[in-house]
């Protein structure tokens, strides 16, 4: 069995894998994504906690 269909990108199924997040494999343009996304909603639960300036713009992802 060949080990090269196990290397694939959890939401596109692109071979050039080069991220693993929470056990997923991602190509770094839906790693990206994901970490932007993350970033985003950590940033706002700050921000909805008043642990970050209320003023402070965060730009969606």
């Amino acid at each position: 069995m060949s080990s090269e269909g196990k290397w694939a990108c959890a939401v596109c199924g692109s071979r050039d894998v080069g991220l693993i997040i929470e056990g997923k494999l991602y190509c770094s343009k839906c790693g990206s994504k994901v970490v932007r996304l993350h970033m985003y909603k950590f940033l706002n639960r700050l921000k909805q906690e008043n642990l970050i300036d209320p003023s402070v713009e965060i730009p969606k992802p």
